[in-house]
């Protein structure tokens, strides 16, 4: 008997049957998956007891979702493939660095089927011996979107990330931020050191409390002097093999207007004194404000994060800081000094169910404020 739905039934001796039954394609190599079965009838012949045990073989083989016999890198680079419809293609970088690095190593090669909760809890806690818990988690929430995903396409029937538990993250809501002195020593080191470019990026980005791919995206013509603003329209962000990529709006897809007050004006001014200085008389602000060529070639994202740890290094004491740090330094100074909730949020880019509106073509009263306010801390106290 031969039917590939209903499976072949063959009496290898008398007596003795073997089932066997195809239940479908490997899903990396496409190949046919078969199960067998051999069974012992009560008499010599048997095929009626034979038919019956083969129909009971199919029922329960159905039953079986065999996709689960992909393997969970399959899953993994299917999942990634998919990601760009519902992920910034920075996201989708960072999950495949991860997935690359930690994840397939420890578990690619493990069937779907065969992946238990047991085994990512060991994973996570091989990787604390070495990392900390907020990339634990992270890892964690790329293998958890792999899995719901493989759920939702019919892979898997039970998502073992659903049980695995990776450390807590404790979250330090006193930590402190870096201090306006730390601030301003940064920006000293920058200039001890001749390099300009690096301490107007750092009293910009403290100034506005902007993220490091706002600060890189940048252009002369975001500034408007007369207003005192700056235009924040775009972001630059790490790319895949080095240099920048661009993102067309900031994170929140929101362009928003920042008051940079008279401080802001007075450093770009300066700044571009600088840059007339280095690149000559005819030189005029044009393209990247921030930029290793006159506005051509703009800061690169990682260069500005590894200048910024290694001038912190150098610094006695030294100081553990990340560009991220003097966002956490605007908000906390900002709070400090009595700026209200809404500006703050606003001057961000904080998305939040208080504020109804998001303004974008005009600062309001606090916002100048609060930049002469972060201005005044930034400028170094006169001699007595």
């Amino acid at each position: 008997m031969r039917d590939r739905k209903a499976g072949t039934l063959k009496e290898v001796r008398p007596g003795v049957w073997r089932l066997r039954l195809y239940i479908g394609k490997d899903p990396e190599t496409g190949n046919p998956i078969q199960a067998s079965k051999t069974i012992r009838t009560a008499k010599r012949g048997g095929k009626t007891a034979a038919l019956e045990e083969l129909k009971d073989f199919v029922a329960k083989a159905g039953q079986e979702d065999h996709r689960s016999m992909a393997t969970f890198a399959k899953l993994m680079a299917d999942y990634l493939a998919h990601l760009p419809r519902t992920k910034a293609q920075g996201t989708v970088e960072t999950y495949t660095m991860y997935a690359t690095k930690h994840i397939l190593p420890a578990l690619g090669s493990i069937r779907l089927r065969d992946l238990t909760a047991h085994d990512l809890d060991t994973f996570y806690a091989q990787l604390g011996e070495k990392y900390k818990p907020s990339t634990i988690g992270l890892i964690h929430a790329i293998i958890s979107g792999a899995l719901a995903q493989g759920e939702r396409w019919g892979w898997l029937k039970d998502n073992p990330a659903k049980s695995a538990r990776p450390p807590t993250i404790q979250r330090d809501d006193d930590q402190e931020s870096i201090s306006p002195e730390d601030v301003r020593r940064l920006i000293a080191a920058a200039e001890a050191k001749d390099d300009q470019d690096t301490a107007v990026a750092i009293f910009l980005v403290a100034l506005v409390g902007g993220r490091r791919g706002e600060l890189c995206g940048f252009q002369w013509g975001d500034v408007d002097w007369t207003a005192r603003t700056i235009r924040v329209r775009r972001q630059l962000v790490p790319a895949a093999g080095g240099g920048n990529r661009l993102v067309p709006h900031p994170k929140g897809r929101k362009p928003r207007t920042e008051a940079i007050g008279d401080v802001g004006v007075a450093l770009l001014k300066r700044y571009q004194e600088t840059l007339r200085t280095r690149r000559g008389e005819d030189w005029e602000p044009s393209g990247w404000l921030l930029s290793y060529d006159g506005g051509v070639t703009p800061l690169r994202a990682k260069g500005f994060t590894t200048t910024i740890s290694n001038l912190g290094k150098s610094l006695k004491p030294p100081l553990d800081v990340t560009p991220h740090d003097f966002r956490h330094f605007s908000v906390s100074s900002l709070t400090a000094g009595g700026i209200d909730r809404a500006t703050i949020r606003n001057r961000h880019g904080h998305s939040t169910m208080e504020v109804a509106e998001r303004y974008t073509h005009a600062p309001a009263a606090g916002d100048y404020e609060a930049a002469e306010f972060i201005g005044s801390l930034l400028t170094p106290p006169a001699a007595p």
